[in-house]
């Protein structure tokens, strides 16, 4: 299932073949590091509330994926700034947005990927041994890479006015700050 996540032509489509307006937000995380719950606060906050969609990304499309589920990413959506979610690294990510990156624990953010991607992927419950999986995201099962390569990509890219770096564990600690930011 993972490697028919997207085809290359939605990968392409959302990353070198996007051109995001200025004023787009990016919320962009390695996987399981909190990005559905930050799409979702930045939805809520450029809407003032609204819940009526059944998937976050029915509002929020994912770049990599919009093509292979039918939306266009340069169309309007339900409220401004446009909001898009990301797994992509800072050197593949499509620039011109500003971006929101989440980092969290790594070794947090492995345990919470080892309870998902199985399930996900269509695997039964305890099919593998933690070992039996981090053999196999180190070994690039993972799109995303490397957590590593990631947060430093992302790290490298910090300091810049268009990104926002915020940590899973200051949102769990003090969301309304978090928020504020």
């Amino acid at each position: 299932r993972n490697a028919g996540m997207h085809t290359a032509a939605s990968s392409e489509a959302g990353t070198a073949g996007f051109r995001p307006r200025p004023t787009d937000v990016f919320v962009v995380t390695y996987p399981k590091c909190g990005t559905t719950w930050v799409t979702q606060i930045v939805h809520q906050l450029r809407t003032g509330g609204d819940m009526s969609f059944g998937e976050i990304t029915e509002v929020v499309p994912w770049d990599i994926l919009a093509l292979d589920c039918g939306q266009d990413l340069a169309a309007d959506q339900v409220a401004a700034p446009r909001l898009f979610k990301s797994h992509e690294p800072a050197d593949r990510i499509a620039r011109g947005a500003r971006d929101i990156v989440v980092a969290r624990d790594p070794l947090d953010a492995f345990v919470s990927f080892y309870h998902f991607l199985p399930s996900y992927v269509g695997l039964p419950p305890g099919s593998l041994t933690v070992e039996e999986f981090a053999d196999g995201v180190f070994d690039g099962v993972s799109h995303s890479g490397y957590i590593w390569d990631f947060l430093l990509g992302w790290w490298r890219r910090r300091a810049e006015k268009e990104v926002l770096w915020l940590c899973f564990e200051d949102l769990k600690e003090d969301l309304p700050r978090e928020v504020r930011r």
